[in-house]
């Protein structure tokens, strides 16, 4: 959750969390966005606290929670179908993979693990036999997540950079400058060109149907700003792939715990019927492969 603060007449972001942070990963995503920043990505500035720490405890009264203070920036929700915003993401992700930033620390399980075929045919017979409306859109779509998990696989360590790892378009906003990245709290090692096929289908697949002309404009510039890396087969699609099956995962277990928060577990059933009414079809992932090996 992010509060507007205005301080003197200044104003600044403060980002509470509700789930475990630690200093040192903090720490690296700050230097690894100063690194981009210097580069020309745009995005919101990191500030310390008085103990010269980005992650400072709210007090007790005030809930306890962790927060972070950044600078304030203002824009507007991107469209990811304008012609002139593909260009720019295309620049915007060229940019950051360009810096070849080291990997710095561990690489999140998030993104190279999934759970095996027969933990999510556990997960379907709890949830026929709970009843849940979305049990049918999980058996329906059990043959897809099994073979969308066998593309998941450890990144090679040879591929490993610094990566945003969530620029889709909540995370980006538009001014007359640019385009502005946000939430860096992901921010770790990763794989350049599966944050690319990533980016690629998050930008410019609506209804199973790829953006050919957005694709190739993202690309074009993509090239132009440094971005080396290269879509070349459906093993680019593991970083989609595995937040796609581990966000599902994660929503059916909170929709089948008894014990978890009512209006928790009523966002998760509905979150999985969203999540499931437009899981993508094999089609879907051949058909950027296509688009993208004609891109020159």
């Amino acid at each position: 959750m992010v509060h507007r603060l205005a301080v003197d007449e200044r104003l600044y972001a403060v980002k509470e969390f509700f789930w475990t942070m630690d200093e040192g990963a903090a720490s690296r995503e700050a230097a690894f966005r100063d690194l981009a920043a210097s580069a020309g990505v745009r995005s919101p500035m990191n500030l310390r606290g008085v103990d010269g720490d980005y992650l400072q405890p709210l007090p007790e009264s005030a809930g306890g929670r962790m927060v972070r203070l950044y600078s304030w920036v203002e824009g507007a929700p991107v469209d990811p179908d304008d012609p002139a915003t593909a260009a720019r993401l295309g620049e915007l992700l060229g940019r950051l993979h360009g810096l070849a930033a080291p990997a710095s620390g561990e690489t999140d399980p998030w993104y190279e693990v999934v759970p095996e075929e027969s933990e999510w045919e556990e997960i379907t017979r709890a949830a026929a036999a709970a009843g849940e409306d979305w049990a049918p859109l999980l058996r329906h779509s059990l043959r897809a997540i099994i073979d969308l998990a066998r593309w998941v696989k450890p990144i090679p360590e040879h591929e490993r950079i610094m990566c945003h790892l969530d620029v889709q378009p909540s995370n980006v906003l538009a001014d007359e400058a640019g385009l502005i990245l946000l939430d860096w709290d992901d921010a770790g090692p990763g794989s350049p060109a599966r944050e690319l096929a990533s980016v690629l289908l998050g930008w410019h697949v609506r209804d199973g149907v790829v953006n050919r002309a957005g694709v190739l404009r993202t690309l074009s510039a993509y090239r132009r700003a440094a971005g080396r890396a290269v879509v070349g087969d459906e093993q680019m699609f593991a970083m989609s792939a595995a937040t796609l099956l581990n966000y599902v995962a994660v929503q059916a277990r909170l929709r089948l715990d008894p014990d978890a928060d009512p209006l928790h577990r009523e966002n998760a059933r509905a979150e999985l019927t969203s999540a499931l009414a437009r899981f993508p079809s094999r089609r879907v992932y051949t058909d950027l492969l296509s688009v993208v090996s004609g891109e020159g």
